[in-house]
């Protein structure tokens, strides 16, 4: 079963990060479409999607002849691999990549060899290095412009280069970010190269993704192949209509790239100002982060900002990457200003108890301090002794009634066994932060702490 991070159905009143779509949400066009053809919803769609192909290819610079419609990107990839590849066939696949490549490949008993991407090239691939891997047993090569999940592109001449050197190998090529990217299609090219096939999408620059639109471009003969074999009316009647009527917006297509140029240079520099991010350069419209640096690993960075009501994707299935990385995508400025404020108080707080921990003294080293050794006064919170237990008034813990500075007999935390172990502070720590982002802290609340931390 694939896992994906698009989880934003589980959780209520939070910003998604996770799912790539445009932040600008549906076209007007798309919902009018949609409300003008409600009353064809009991009849059967049009199984060659006939009106639809033809806004494709107008849209793409091709012929409806060269355009197959899906149920999404994903029933594409499912169709291509059932109908080309036979048992003991080989694909190539760069990793970190898309899993349904390798999951839909292996369906149909491809034999995967993967090509791992190098963080210290921004995961950029080289692709001049692929042919060296092909032989005469690779039947298909997984190729995504701008990939996901590292926001990379590949220069098209290089792409096309691979396909003429490579006649017998079918050059998948996903383009399903295109649209953020700036970058040039290929889809033009499928006639002139027989074995390059494009894949396009409708879920996220135009955010269809609740209605299912994918489609692919390939020459006229591969297409009618793959379309004698499609099942029929495989893409509903509000989802063709949805589509035509995004692509014929045209004012929201440019409004949309202007938006997405924009934010996504202002959050780029916004997480590159946080030290312990890795930012990699993206083409796409998210980015890719490496946190290792912050002490978190990405499902507890994710679990951290769900308590701030923020989703974000948590990249450690993504074959070819692990714990240390984390996806966003781009959104309005005032939710990615959300995103920035967060992530830096989720790290400061973990610095802040870092440190504390780290320091030779965890109590009781401002000698200055008014009421050192330690006191009893309920009121007063020794934020610089950082004491997590106030007076527990407990003698097996090492503590002792002594004479303040200023005369008082106080309860005295100096010989604490338990303030000044490390370990048993960091618990103790921890879960304080955890209760400070829900609650009040008070003396209760610390000593219940404490005798979950002894135990």
């Amino acid at each position: 079963m694939t896992i994906h991070g698009d989880d934003a159905h589980k959780y209520k009143n939070i910003i998604d990060f996770a799912s790539n779509s445009n932040p600008k949400r549906v076209s007007e066009k798309a919902l009018e479409a949609v409300k003008n053809n409600l009353d064809k919803i009991s009849n059967y769609p049009d199984s060659g999607c006939t009106k639809l192909r033809e806004a494709l290819a107008g849209y793409v610079g091709v012929k409806p002849e060269n355009v197959i419609a899906g149920n999404g990107s994903a029933e594409i990839i499912l169709l291509f691999c059932e109908f080309f590849l036979n048992k003991g066939d080989v694909v190539l696949i760069p990793i970190p990549a898309f899993s349904e490549y390798e999951e839909n490949a292996m369906l149909f008993g491809g034999e995967i060899i993967s090509i791992k991407l190098n963080s210290g090239n921004n995961f950029k691939l080289n692709i001049a290095k692929i042919p060296g891997k092909i032989n005469n047993k690779i039947k298909i090569v997984f190729l995504c412009s701008p990939n996901n999940p590292t926001g990379q592109s590949i220069p098209g001449e290089d792409v096309l280069k691979l396909a003429v050197e490579n006649p017998k190998t079918f050059i998948f090529l996903d383009e399903a970010f295109i649209e953020f990217s700036g970058q040039e299609s290929l889809a033009s090219e499928v006639e002139k190269h027989k074995n390059l096939f494009v894949l396009r999408s409708m879920t996220k620059f135009f955010a269809l993704a609740g209605l299912r639109i994918g489609y692919g471009v390939g020459n006229k003969n591969l297409i009618k192949k793959l379309s004698d074999a499609k099942l029929e009316w495989n893409v509903n009647v509000l989802a063709q209509a949805a589509a035509i009527g995004s692509l014929r917006d045209k004012e929201y297509i440019k409004n949309s790239k202007t938006l997405m140029e924009k934010e996504k240079q202002n959050l780029f520099n916004e997480l590159l100002g946080i030290p312990e991010l890795i930012v990699y350069p993206s083409d796409a419209n998210f980015f890719l982060i490496n946190i290792k640096r912050t002490g978190f690993s990405s499902p507890e960075m994710k679990n951290e900002l769900l308590k701030k009501s923020i989703l974000i994707r948590d990249c450690s299935n993504f074959r070819g990457l692990n714990k240390n990385y984390i996806r966003v995508c781009v959104r309005t400025r005032e939710e990615n200003e959300k995103l920035v404020s967060a992530l830096e108080e989720i790290i400061l707080i973990r610095k802040s108890i870092k440190n504390t921990i780290n320091r030779t003294e965890l109590a009781g080293s401002d000698r200055n301090c008014k009421y050192y050794p330690c006191h009893d006064l309920n009121e007063i919170d020794c934020t610089f002794c950082f004491c997590p237990f106030y007076s527990c008034g407990d003698a097996r813990t090492g503590g002792e009634i002594v004479t303040a500075k200023n005369g008082e007999k106080v309860w005295g935390c100096k010989n604490c066994a338990w303030i000044h172990n490390p370990k048993v502070a960091g618990k103790i720590l921890d879960e304080i932060s955890k209760i400070s982002k829900t609650g009040e802290i008070n003396r209760e609340k610390l000593l219940e702490i404490r005798l979950k931390c002894l135990k």
